[in-house]
């Protein structure tokens, strides 16, 4: 799997924490469980693989999402932009023009 956003790999991996710091914990948690070095240094099975590849992947993006240009946005925020997108789509369509202030209230 491919993880797009934090609320996506804390549904995956029925995280229930708020703190990315102790989300990111959690999964180093799960990752060192089924490190190959416990296996005598090769994975027990492709699927045990492909696990650590995509814990390691959500940790990754949880780590750069704590930087200062990181572009991560939750679910919630997405389903904002979305719908701000399709009312300013719906406009263009329209021919219609809008204030500045109305462009402005729209994206609130």
């Amino acid at each position: 799997m491919e993880f797009n956003a934090i609320d996506q790999i804390k549904h995956f991996y029925g995280i229930q924490e708020t703190d990315l710091e102790e989300v990111r914990k959690l999964l180093r948690v799960k990752l060192a469980n089924i490190h190959p070095d416990k296996t005598g240094g090769q994975f027990g099975s492709k699927k045990q693989q492909n696990d650590y590849e995509e814990l390691n992947s959500a940790i990754e993006l949880i780590s750069n999402s704590n930087t200062n240009n990181s572009l991560l946005i939750t679910n919630k925020e997405w389903a904002v932009v979305q719908q701000n997108i399709d009312y300013l789509t719906k406009l263009v369509k329209q021919n219609n023009l809008i204030s500045q202030n109305e462009f402005e209230k729209s994206l609130v």
